[in-house]
C-alpha cells in the first residue's frame, strides 16, 4: 500500500509540472549571458526566418512545404500540430524532443520503476507563407523545457535565457560551495565534479537543441521543388547521438533527477588521453600511470550507475585517462552485479580483447542504482586507490603479471 501511495505521488508530480510552468519559467539569465546559439531579434526574441525565390506557384509551395513538415512527424523526436491553414498561409506547432534521460524511483533500496524521458523539448511555431515564386518561413514563439535539477535553476524559458540561467545558477552554487569547503577533501572534490558535470551536460543539451532546430530550418530552406520522391526522414546530429548513445556499455545520460552525467570536459583540470597509444602497440604494464582505461558495465541501470561512479572517481584522481572507445584503451574496468544467490557487485580488470581478466573485488549489493553508486565508490577507495601507490613505486602485485606486455 505504501509503495502504491508513493507511486501515485510521483506520477501526480509529473502531471502537475505543466501547471507550475510560471513558477519554473526563467525571465532572466541570472547573470551574464555567454555565447548564444539561437538568433535573436532586437527585442530579444528567437526568430529564424527567410524569404526564398522559388520556381513554383503559391499552391505548389504550400503543398511542398506541408509535405516536408508532415514528414518530420514520423519519429518520436518531432511532434507537429497544424494550428491554421489557408490557401497562402499555414501555421504549425512544432515540438522537438531532445536526448533521453533515465529516471527512477526507489523505496527502501528497491527500484519501484525506471523509465526513459526526453532530456528537453524545444517548442515553436512555424509559419509558412506563399506567393507566386516566393516562399517565406518564420520560426517564432520559442520555448525550451528542460527537466528539473536541484537548486535555483529553472526549467522553462526562451532557449538562450533558460540555458544561461541554468548554467549561471549552477556556477554560482558551485562557487559558493567551493568558497565554504576545503577543495583538498575528497567529498568536496566529488561535489565539485558533479557541479562541473551537470554544467557540461547543460552545454551538450544546448548544442543538441540548436542543432535539431537548425536542421529543421535547413530542411525548409532547401526544399526540392519537384514531384520526385524525397527522403524526408529526420537525421540525428552528432550532438544528439552523443546524448542518446550507449557509451562503454552503459547509458551515458543515465540520471536520477539529472545528477548522473560525467564528462572529461568537466572543467576540473582533467588531462587529455594519448589516443595514439593503446593495447595493441603498448609495451609494459597495462595499468601504468597515464594509461587509457575503458570503464564499462552490463546493461542494467543499476550496473550503469556503478560504472558511472567509477568513471567519476577515476577522473577525479587523473591517474588513468578515461576513454570512450575500447579500441583506444590499454585495459578495461568492468562493474557488474551478480544476482545469483545473494546479490553481489563485482569489479573486474581485463584486457580489451577479453583474453585476460582478474577479479579485483566483490561485495554485497542490490538492484538499487543509489546503492550501486555507493558500492562502486567503496570498491574504488578500498581496492583501486591503494593500487595507484603500488604502481607508482613499480611494486606491481603478482596477480597482475598477465597485464605486463
Amino acid at each position: 500500500m505504501k509503495r502504491l501511495s508513493l507511486l501515485l505521488i510521483v506520477l501526480f508530480h509529473f502531471v502537475l509540472v505543466p501547471a507550475q510552468n510560471l513558477l519554473h519559467y526563467a525571465v532572466s539569465s541570472n547573470g551574464e549571458k555567454g555565447e548564444c546559439l539561437f538568433p535573436e531579434d532586437e527585442s530579444g526574441n528567437v526568430v529564424f526566418s527567410s524569404i526564398i525565390d522559388v520556381p513554383c506557384s503559391a499552391d505548389s509551395i504550400m503543398l511542398f512545404a506541408d509535405d516536408y513538415i508532415s514528414a518530420q512527424n514520423i519519429s518520436d523526436r518531432c511532434v507537429i500540430k497544424n494550428l491554421s491553414r489557408s490557401s497562402r498561409t499555414s501555421t504549425y506547432s512544432i515540438q522537438l524532443n531532445i536526448g533521453k534521460q533515465m529516471w527512477g524511483v526507489e523505496y527502501w533500496g528497491s527500484p519501484l520503476f525506471v523509465f526513459t524521458r526526453d532530456a528537453s523539448h524545444v517548442k515553436f511555431k512555424c509559419i509558412i507563407e506563399a506567393r507566386n515564386r516566393k516562399f517565406k518561413y518564420s520560426l517564432v514563439d520559442f520555448e525550451t523545457n528542460r527537466n528539473t535539477i536541484r537548486g535555483e535553476a529553472k526549467n522553462d524559458g526562451q532557449p538562450n535565457v533558460i540555458h544561461w540561467q541554468r548554467v549561471n545558477s549552477l556556477t554560482k552554487e558551485k562557487n559558493d560551495y567551493a568558497s565554504k569547503n576545503d577543495p583538498k577533501k575528497r567529498k568536496v572534490k566529488e561535489v565539485l565534479f558533479d557541479f562541473n558535470s551537470q554544467i557540461a551536460y547543460e552545454a551538450c543539451l544546448y548544442q543538441a537543441e540548436f542543432d535539431a532546430t537548425k536542421r529543421f530550418e535547413d530542411g525548409l530552406k532547401n526544399l526540392k521543388w519537384t514531384d520526385d520522391f524525397m527522403d524526408n526522414t529526420p537525421v540525428v546530429s552528432n550532438s544528439e547521438m552523443n546524448l542518446n548513445k550507449k557509451v562503454q556499455g552503459r547509458n551515458f545520460t543515465f540520471s536520477l533527477f539529472g545528477d548522473g552525467f560525467f564528462t572529461q570536459s568537466g572543467g576540473i583540470g582533467i588531462k587529455s588521453a594519448d589516443l595514439s597509444s593503446n593495447y595493441s602497440n603498448y609495451k609494459g604494464f597495462l595499468l601504468e600511470k597515464n594509461c587509457n582505461v575503458f570503464i564499462t558495465s552490463d546493461d542494467h541501470s543499476y550496473e550503469q550507475a556503478g560504472a558511472q561512479e567509477l568513471i567519476k572517481q577515476v577522473m577525479i584522481d587523473g591517474f588513468w585517462n578515461v576513454v570512450e572507445d575500447i579500441n583506444q584503451a590499454h585495459f578495461v574496468l568492468k562493474y557488474y552485479v551478480n544476482l545469483e544467490g545473494r546479490d553481489k557487485a563485482c569489479l573486474v580488470v581485463l584486457t580489451p580483447d577479453g583474453n585476460t581478466q582478474l577479479e579485483l573485488a566483490r561485495t554485497g549489493s542490490s538492484e538499487s542504482a543509489s546503492e550501486n553508486r555507493e558500492v562502486a565508490r567503496d570498491l574504488y577507495l578500498a581496492h583501486i586507490m591503494p593500487l595507484y601507490k603500488k604502481i607508482e613505486t613499480k611494486k606491481y602485485p603478482k596477480s597482475f603479471n598477465e597485464f605486463i606486455k
